[in-house]
């Protein structure tokens, strides 16, 4: 798996989007905002649509719960103890709050590493009321502050259960990039050939899919085939 480094043809062409929200200041339509809707059944039957569901965009930080599907169906999670709440922060972006830094802390703790493991970089915490905490204290902030740190924190621990290097968790060729290319494209239902990647913010491969996708994608984490093997069914009740 490999970043794209061309634009494929389906991005040559943005496809028009429908109308979705008009916002209103008195008598004047003041913006209006456009997109793709697309809802699908589990079986990739085509239930509902606005615009064009073939639309290819990226993934970007919905696609946190099927990035740690290999963390649970691959046994890493149960190995290292992780709780509820952690798999949770693994699933989540988050605010930078104390409730969830001592999460990915501990999830570190864990797996025998510190925060300079990880690769997901420092900024502002999402939360107005930590951020103005920090300023007032002349605190800079820290990398578990990063809205990614739990995510990257399960792809830590993923690399440790795999024998994987954990100090290029985060590049495409990487064993735990790998198993989650493999998890998008079973759950899109898209050759992983076939499937754009990039970096995203915080610096693991992100996807680029159709929204059509994108939908099967969480209809399946909420109700996964027959067909999926037993650990990744169980993973996405979990999840």
């Amino acid at each position: 798996m490999q970043v794209s480094r061309q634009p494929s043809e389906n991005n040559q062409e943005v496809p028009a989007a429908e109308p979705l929200v008009e916002v209103t200041r008195g008598g004047i339509t003041e913006s209006r905002h456009r997109g793709h809707i697309v809802a699908v059944e589990p079986d990739g039957v085509l239930a509902a649509h606005l615009g064009a569901p073939e639309t290819v965009t990226y993934l970007r930080s919905s696609a946190k719960p099927h990035q740690a599907i290999p963390l649970i169906a691959l046994g890493a999670a149960d190995r290292f103890g992780f709780t509820e709440n952690e798999i949770a922060l693994a699933c989540a972006s988050h605010s930078g709050e104390p409730i969830h830094t001592e999460v990915a802390a501990s999830m570190l703790k864990k797996i025998g590493l510190g925060p300079e493991a990880l690769k997901c970089g420092i900024h502002e915490p999402y939360s107005a009321e930590v951020a103005r905490q920090l300023r007032e204290r002349g605190e800079k902030p820290n990398v578990l502050q990063n809205n990614c740190s739990g995510k990257h924190a399960g792809m830590l621990a993923l690399a440790r259960h795999l024998g994987a290097p954990t100090e290029t968790y985060d590049e495409p060729g990487n064993p735990v990039q790998l198993a989650i290319g493999k998890t998008v494209s079973q759950f899109s239902g898209i050759s992983i050939e076939d499937i754009a990647v990039g970096v995203d913010g915080c610096g693991v491969p992100v996807f680029g899919i159709t929204v059509k996708g994108m939908a099967l994608m969480y209809a399946r984490l909420v109700s996964p085939p027959r067909g999926f093997e037993d650990e990744i069914r169980d993973a996405c009740a979990r999840i």
